[in-house]
């Protein structure tokens, strides 16, 4: 049997004020280094939260119809 992917993971998001901007920060933790599991999650990230800052900015999510399949 394999070895789960997502025993003992974790994220952590932060919002931080900046002078002029309010920065995201997503720490995502607990992968083995190199593990499937990690590339698995990689860019799904940036795709989720690509969508929400065209969501926070015009009221509508980015079409990932394409992308599911």
């Amino acid at each position: 049997m394999d070895k789960p992917q997502f025993v003992h993971v974790s994220y952590i998001a932060t919002i931080e004020q900046t002078p002029t901007v309010l920065r995201l920060v997503v720490t995502h933790e607990g992968f083995e280094p190199g593990s499937k599991g990690l590339q698995q999650v990689t860019g799904g990230w940036q795709a989720i939260l690509s969508s929400l800052k065209t969501l926070l900015e015009t009221g509508k999510p980015l079409d990932f119809s394409w992308w599911r399949g």
